[in-house]
């Protein structure tokens, strides 16, 4: 007989992936949750919603523009806030100039007078270096 123990602690932190193409830009939000097994912790991630500058009604050169970027960035903090998010990790890949306009839109977000709270900022663009 098997007995299986887990534990579901339910947090209140996102992970946003916001990958920038040269067309496009796309926001992945993952809940992020951890599961005690035998007294181990293991964090695991959960995709919640994906969300680019497309399904909001841009089209063509419009996706490219910064106030799509606001938008999007607008419309993705309010949904993780509605789906009780209050502390976030930020991810960028690509190279955009709307990283700036991103940010500012996601601090100045309100739902309920509850604002997110940014708990990192990393950036894991690929760069060349022309080297082998």
């Amino acid at each position: 007989m098997i007995i299986k123990n887990f534990k579901i602690n339910k947090s209140n932190i996102c992970t946003f992936y916001i990958k920038s193409t040269g067309h496009n830009t796309f926001i992945s939000i993952f809940k992020e949750t951890i599961l005690i097994k035998n007294n181990k912790v293991k964090p695991n991630q959960k995709l919640i919603k994906i969300f680019s500058c497309g399904s909001f009604g841009f089209k063509n050169r419009k996706k490219e523009t910064p106030f799509a970027c606001s938008i999007l960035a607008n419309k993705s903090s309010l949904y993780a806030l509605q789906n009780g998010a209050k502390y976030i990790h930020i991810i960028f890949k690509g190279i955009n100039i709307f990283k700036k306009i991103i940010l500012t839109t996601i601090i100045k977000t309100k739902y309920k007078n509850i604002n997110l709270q940014i708990l990192s900022i990393t950036d894991v663009t690929q760069y060349p270096h022309n080297g082998m």
